[in-house]
Formats: C-alpha cells, sequence, structure tokens
C-alpha cells in the first residue's frame, strides 16, 4: 500500500505485543543398582558435568518495541537494530517490509548510516527507504540505499546513509548493549548448537540453534524467519556480560532454518564501521 493509504490504515488500528516464557521441568533422581553383594561399596561415577555455553538463549527476553497494527512490524521514533525500514516495490508507491540490522559510522566524515539486507535495496522503486516513527503517522524518509548487493556470494547487505542524528538506543538490539562483531573466521568455529540470535520487525526476539557457521559463506541457523525480517541484526549474547556481539545479517529463511550473511565482510565491502555501546 502507498504512505497515504498505510497512514490511514494505521491511525484506524489498535496495537498488539508478544512475549513469552518457559517453565523449567526437574530431572527425575535414578534409582539404585540392585545388583551390589552384600557389604560391597558402591563405585562412585559421577556424570561429567557440561560447561555452561558462553552464549546465551535469550528468546523472549529484552525490549519488545512498539508494534504498528497493520503489519504488526516493530517500530520506534528513530531508527534502531530490529525496527522496519519500507522501501517502496512498485510505481504505485507499495511498501514493502524489512529491518534494520545495525547503525554504523564512515571513516572519519562522522556520517551515519544503517545497515539492512541487500536484496531490500535492489529494483527500480527500492533505493529510497523510509521508517514508521509512530503508530499512525505516514512512514518518514530515511535516506537512500547505497552499495546493495543480494547474490549467491553470501554478500546481501546495503548501507543506508542518513543526515538524521543517531539516537544512543541504536546502540543496543532489544535492549541488550552492542560489544562489536565478530570476525568471520570466529563465526565460522563456532559449535554447532550454539544459541544465535536475531531480531526481527515481525519475529522479534528469537534464538535458535547454529547449524552450520560456515554454508557456502553463509551462517545457518534454526531459526523460522518470516517475510519482513530481512536485514535482521543476527548476534549472540555473551552470558556474563549480557551482551550482544553481531555475527550476521538475516538473508532470509525457508521455515525451518534461515541464513545470514557475515557481518565483517560486509562492513569491509561497504566501507562502514559497526557503532557499538562504547561508540
Amino acid at each position: 500500500m502507498t504512505v497515504l493509504a498505510r497512514t490511514a490504515a494505521l491511525a484506524a488500528a489498535g496495537v498488539l505485543l508478544a512475549g513469552c516464557g518457559s517453565t523449567a521441568v526437574e530431572a527425575p533422581i535414578p534409582e539404585p543398582s540392585r545388583d551390589l553383594k552384600a557389604g560391597a561399596v558402591p563405585a562412585s561415577s559421577p556424570a561429567p558435568v557440561e560447561e555452561p555455553s558462553r552464549w546465551l538463549d535469550v528468546t523472549g527476553q529484552g525490549v519488545e518495541r512498539q508494534r504498528d497494527s497493520l503489519d504488526r512490524a516493530q517500530f520506534a521514533s528513530t531508527p534502531q537494530p530490529g525496527v522496519q525500514v519500507l522501501h517502496a516495490v512498485n510505481a504505485e508507491g507499495d511498501l514493502k517490509i524489512c529491518t534494520i540490522t545495525a547503525v554504523v559510522g564512515r571513516g572519519s566524515t562522522g556520517q551515519t548510516g544503517y545497515v539492512t539486507a541487500g536484496h531490500c535495496g535492489i529494483g527500480p522503486y527500492a533505493a529510497e527507504q523510509y521508517i514508521q516513527t509512530s503508530r499512525a503517522g505516514a512512514p518518514e524518509l530515511l535516506g537512500v540505499v547505497t552499495g546493495a548487493e543480494d547474490d549467491d556470494a553470501g554478500v546481501d547487505s546495503a548501507v543506508i546513509w542518513t543526515d538524521r542524528d543517531m539516537d544512543p538506543a541504536a546502540t543496543s538490539i532489544a535492549g541488550f548493549p552492542i560489544g562489536g562483531l565478530m570476525a568471520e573466521a570466529d563465526v565460522r568455529e563456532l559449535p554447532v548448537g550454539t544459541p544465535i540470535c536475531l531480531d526481527g520487525a515481525i519475529s522479534g526476539l528469537v534464538c535458535a540453534d547454529l547449524v552450520n557457521g560456515d554454508d557456502h559463506r553463509r551462517i545457518r541457523f534454526a531459526a523460522a524467519a518470516v517475510e519482513g525480517d530481512s536485514g535482521a541484526p543476527v548476534f549472540v549474547v555473551e552470558r556474563e556480560r549480557r551482551q550482544t556481539t553481531v555475527i550476521g545479517i538475516l538473508e532470509g529463511g525457508n521455515g525451518l532454518t534461515s541464513t545470514a550473511t557475515y557481518i565483517d565482510a560486509a562492513l569491509q565491502r561497504l566501507g562502514a564501521r559497526l557503532v557499538t555501546d562504547a561508540g
């Protein structure tokens, strides 16, 4: 729908919030062996204790942004990781949703930009990117996407440079401070089963097991991302400091698993640096 149509629809609707939780179940206490001889002392063989993972599953935790009731997509008054970014998909100006990955800077110019998936900025009507800044207001121009690429080489990424001032809230993902990014080589070494998280405009904060950190130059994990999540930050959350390390940019999914572009390689290609909680 167009900007005007979207504004009217938003004005007539309400807001829905989502959340989830979990319940712990105690493991049964094993029965003692009945095969011991009289007077014998059973051998003590405690089960090995697994070291807790360095990374946390934070599904359903963190900060849930407001959602518009038209698409139930996260939005904020300023551009931030995990909120929607919109682009036109035809000459009539109908808008489609993607998600902001992270805030970045460029060299010594001090200019601010926002990374998203490259396929969200490819096409004759997709260059201008908008953000939804209020529940019922018209989307506002964020900037024009540059450096957009989307192919089988695993470089699905783009950046939207803007003159807008950066909100300090943009240096966190769902309320978890951004501590930095992980080099591509280190992502490839993450063990299968590591909890990998995304914060999508539609799905919100979801974590799932890593399937493969080196799948045809992509990260594959067991999250069922949906349309509108493209461009979402893909990250791990450190257990001790509870801060995020960004590892990728969500490309998409097949309903069972999702794939992401390595953010390290993407930012090198785009000539951008990740802005973290430390500056």
